[in-house]
């Protein structure tokens, strides 16, 4: 094939891609358009509607043909566009608020109750020794019935020398022989059984003398059946402040209460016998 007609094949083939090749693609949208209103419409379309569908076809002709001329005419050229760095968008950093919890709020103790204070009871009194040293108790019948529970006071050693119808007047030797014995308390219990007089106390007195302490006992008697009771215990209240003993009076403990004596009115009974003890024990 000659320049020439190659030439001209260039030509015709130029020729046609600028007029067939738009009249084709426009003949395809004007027949796909036709189909498509018809099938949408039924053929109830107005005028204007089909007016409208083949402008908008020639519009898309002209297009496609503006751009089939300008794509032959143009000469191609080859631009290489450099794409733009992307640009990596700092992640964002999320605030974190950090919010400390509140302490957590710690009851105060409760202040406890103040305890009761309570009294300490009064200290009991001192106890005597273990062994507070020998009692000797000189005595008539009343001491007599009280001998086993007297020998029992605790703290001392007790030793009773009681008998029946004993009186001041014959209370020599058995007082000599208390006496003799150094007893750190010298108990007298004699005057149930007859009057005595000062004189007759001053004397017993004096044989008693070097003992650290002697209690005399005064008498508890029926009134009616001895009436010396109130003269006798009169000489031995004056004779134990006269010489400076200890008088234990049991005639002021004991009135009023016949449950501490027996039927005549002077011995004791055993409630009788636990208070005489008792009142010793507090003398000694």
């Amino acid at each position: 094939m000659g320049a020439h007609e190659g030439s001209g094949m260039r030509s015709i083939g130029a020729l046609a891609r600028r007029w067939w090749l738009p009249s084709l693609v426009s003949l395809t949208v004007l027949v796909l358009g036709v189909v498509a209103f018809g099938v949408s419409g039924a053929g109830h379309h107005s005028e204007a509607d089909t007016l409208e569908l083949v402008a908008s076809t020639q519009s898309t002709t002209a297009a496609v043909g503006t751009t089939s001329t300008t794509s032959t005419t143009s000469t191609t050229t080859s631009t290489t566009t450099t794409a733009a760095p992307q640009t990596t968008v700092a992640p964002v950093a999320a605030a974190v608020t950090t919010t400390k919890a509140a302490p957590k709020t710690v009851a105060a103790p409760t202040t406890a109750p103040a305890p009761v204070t309570t009294a300490a009871p009064a200290p009991p009194p001192t106890p005597p020794p273990a062994n507070g040293g020998l009692v000797r108790m000189v005595g008539d019948s009343v001491m007599l019935g009280a001998k086993t529970t007297l020998e029992k006071i605790p703290g001392w050693t007790v030793v009773v020398d009681a008998a029946v119808s004993r009186q001041f007047a014959s209370s020599d030797s058995f007082l000599q022989t208390a006496v003799a014995a150094n007893p750190a308390r010298l108990v007298i219990a004699l005057g149930t059984n007859g009057l005595m007089t000062d004189a007759q106390f001053d004397h017993v007195m004096e044989i008693v003398k070097g003992v650290p302490k002697v209690l005399i006992v005064n008498v508890q008697l029926p009134d009616d059946r001895y009436p010396n009771e109130g003269a006798t215990n009169d000489v031995l209240a004056r004779g134990a402040a006269r010489w400076g003993s200890r008088l234990l009076d049991w005639n002021g403990a004991t009135n009023g209460h016949p449950e501490y004596f027996g039927a005549d009115g002077t011995h004791l009974t055993p409630a009788g016998s636990l208070l005489y003890a008792v009142l010793m024990t507090q003398a000694l």
